[in-house]
């Protein structure tokens, strides 16, 4: 029987499969066009089915849950997919159907988390105009690290100069929470003296 996260689906008759590529054409002499890159984009499933019986009401509110909050599921059908989120949600209740039960259309799609520890800078910084929020009193100031920031950063908004000598002072006031200044992860509160 079909299954989609913790819910039954009592019966789908149809399940579309969608995979696609993009690719990046680029003119060139005589009306030709070349293909430089083939991009994988996100497959996706399209599922219609009815669900029945007297708890019908209560499965379509939990898939309705699945959406809303986002929650990756597996699908187990025909195909089965995993990591997928669902991006459509319809139900049609209509004369077709017997008075507990809905016809449904699911469209669903296929993630991929990244999840990324530390961000190693590979250039100086620039504030570029940004000014960082900045907590605790004057006397002891702290910065929860974002992704992609780095103590050049800090010490660009904080001293106005991306100096090592300045961005070091940072990391010997975090030592040794801090093992090395190249490696900050998001999270963690960095105290700036």
């Amino acid at each position: 029987m079909p299954k989609l996260g913790d819910v039954r689906l009592d019966v789908v008759y149809s399940e579309d499969t969608d995979k696609n590529v993009k690719t990046s054409d680029k003119p060139i002499e005589r009306g030709l066009y070349i293909t430089d890159h083939v991009e994988k984009e996100p497959e996706k499933l399209k599922i219609s089915g009815v669900c029945v019986g007297v708890d019908a009401n209560t499965r379509i509110e939990q898939l309705k849950s699945y959406q809303n909050k986002g929650e990756r599921l597996v699908y187990i059908g025909r195909f089965k997919m995993t990591e997928v989120v669902i991006e459509s949600f319809s139900v049609t209740k209509d004369k077709d159907v017997a008075e507990a039960s809905f016809k449904f259309s699911i469209g669903l799609k296929q993630i991929i988390v990244v999840n990324s520890k530390s961000y190693e800078s590979q250039k100086p910084a620039t504030n570029a105009g940004y000014k960082p929020p900045i907590s605790g009193s004057s006397t002891k100031r702290t910065h929860t690290v974002k992704q992609g920031e780095t103590l050049s950063h800090y010490a660009l908004w904080y001293y106005g100069s991306a100096k090592e000598k300045y961005w070091m002072k940072i990391y010997e006031a975090n030592r040794p929470m801090l093992k090395s200044p190249h490696r900050i992860y998001p999270g963690q509160v960095i105290i700036i003296p």
